[in-house]
């Protein structure tokens, strides 16, 4: 390879923008297909590349720049010669070097002891804290309960305080009833299997 040919593919790779991963339900790629097509884009270009990731939900790649993020399709990890698993593998290591700390801020319930912590960065990065379940229970103080009820939110508490535990679930189901993306109302925690269904509060009028 020519030292000139080389400088070129090294400038290309320092090109080609960051990914991310967000959480998104089962029914998003078609979803996104479907509004793809209707605005002229076809094949590879209309669908985004994703993943499963756990009970039901998928993982969907990003692409993350300074002035926001936009979904990855098909189209785009061809035009940047990455295959789905390779494209999935350097964003998983990439947000996985994120600060945990620096995504969360504590909030209080009025009138309960404890607290809880909220994300809402919408940066194309969201999945970050659900790739590192260890050290998010470290840094946030123990073996938490997480939410991602709509695009760009991820709630997180360590449960134990029943009223607690229960006004933040209804939080959480009020989050993803009246989101305009919404992800999903069920709370999860970490264990051996993975995140699994910790539990889900009832949407109102349904009981």
């Amino acid at each position: 390879m020519s030292s000139l040919l080389y400088l070129l593919l090294l400038g290309l790779a320092a090109a080609a923008p960051p990914l991310g991963l967000v959480a998104e339900p089962s029914d998003f790629p078609g979803a996104y297909s479907a509004t793809a097509e209707g605005l002229g884009r076809a094949g590879a270009a209309s669908q985004p590349d994703c993943r499963p990731a756990f009970d039901g939900l998928l993982f969907c790649l990003t692409i993350v720049t300074p002035d926001g993020w936009s979904y990855a399709t098909l189209g785009d990890l061809k035009r940047l010669g990455l295959g789905s698993e390779q494209a999935h593998s350097q964003a998983a290591e990439r947000l996985r070097a994120l600060s945990v700390a620096d995504r969360f801020g504590a909030q209080a319930v009025e009138g309960l002891p404890g607290r809880y912590h909220a994300a809402a960065l919408n940066d194309g990065q969201d999945a970050a804290p659900l790739l590192v379940p260890e050290t998010l229970a470290v840094v946030l103080g123990g073996p938490l309960v997480v939410a991602i009820p709509a695009q760009g939110a991820v709630v997180a508490w360590v449960p134990g305080n029943p009223v607690m535990d229960k006004v933040l679930a209804v939080g959480v189901r009020r989050m993803y009833d009246e989101a305009k993306h919404g992800i999903s109302p069920k709370l999860y925690r970490w264990s051996k299997d993975g995140w699994i269904v910790w539990g889900e509060a009832v949407k109102p009028g349904t009981e």
